[in-house]
């Protein structure tokens, strides 16, 4: 569980980084201070909270690369 929640934690704080600095330098350009950055901030929530959610779906499957994960490790031959 420790490890689901690491992993989820920086997926999520990762998600949301991206997305809002991404929609800043979209919509709002140098002034970072308008309805732009909070559109932005909450479209950033948003997305975070969906990784979440695939994040709790994933740790229903096992072996996968991380219990957040849902891709399989590579087999080795």
């Amino acid at each position: 569980m420790k490890q689901w929640l690491v992993d989820t934690g920086e997926r999520t704080a990762a998600t949301f980084a991206q997305t809002f600095v991404g929609l800043m330098i979209i919509t709002a350009g140098t002034d970072w201070f308008n309805l732009s950055a909070l559109r932005a901030a909450g479209a950033g929530a948003l997305v975070a909270g969906l990784t979440v959610i695939k994040s709790a779906i994933a740790s229903r499957f096992a072996g996968t690369l991380s219990p957040a994960s849902l891709v399989k490790p590579a087999t080795e031959g």
